[in-house]
């Protein structure tokens, strides 16, 4: 074999090494819902300030482009600052997402609002599994009664039983 044609071999198995990981390669765009429940307390920070410390948890169904609806349990903890004076709010959290036991992926999430209504983002961050380099994201809209159980609650009182959804309408999920 020359040189030449080491090269040239070289180069062929680059492009086909990567070109079947592009086979494997896949984006999906798909719609997401989580029906959920929450537990956590409330405390004041300061004046007309709260804070929320709790969890979410309830399945997540995702439907494809194909319309199947597959569910997924998702644990979510949250921290929410409510003003109380103007209903503001702003929310962090973070998410485990549980397909199987070898296939689990990790997000984030911000959002700000209304109390009640928050709007913003929602990140894939990582996975095991299937999902092993999932990235990703989506437009996060969470809604809640959330603002009527804590009506006249002290700090440090528990907010048990709150429900709400969760909307993830454009969720994009590449895994490699």
């Amino acid at each position: 074999m020359t040189i030449g044609n080491s090269c040239v071999t070289k180069v062929l198995s680059v492009v086909l090494v990567l070109s079947c990981c592009q086979i494997y390669a896949e984006e999906r765009n798909i719609r997401a819902l989580m029906h959920w429940e929450g537990v956590g307390e409330i405390y004041t920070i300061g004046l007309n300030q709260i804070l929320f410390q709790g969890v979410m948890e309830g399945i997540l169904y995702v439907e494809t482009e194909e319309g199947e609806l597959d569910g997924a349990f998702a644990t979510c903890p949250i921290s929410q600052k409510i003003n109380s004076e103007t209903g503001k709010s702003v929310a962090t959290g973070h998410c485990e997402i549980t397909i199987s036991s070898e296939d689990v992926v990790y997000a984030s999430l911000d959002c700000e609002g209304q109390v009640g209504d928050c709007r913003g983002q929602f990140r894939l961050i990582e996975g095991t599994g299937r999902f092993k380099g999932v990235s990703g994201g989506s437009d996060l809209r969470i809604r809640s009664v959330l603002g009527a159980l804590m009506k006249g609650m002290a700090s440090g009182s528990v907010v048990r039983s709150g429900q709400g959804i969760a909307i993830l309408s454009n969720l994009i999920v590449r895994t490699p």
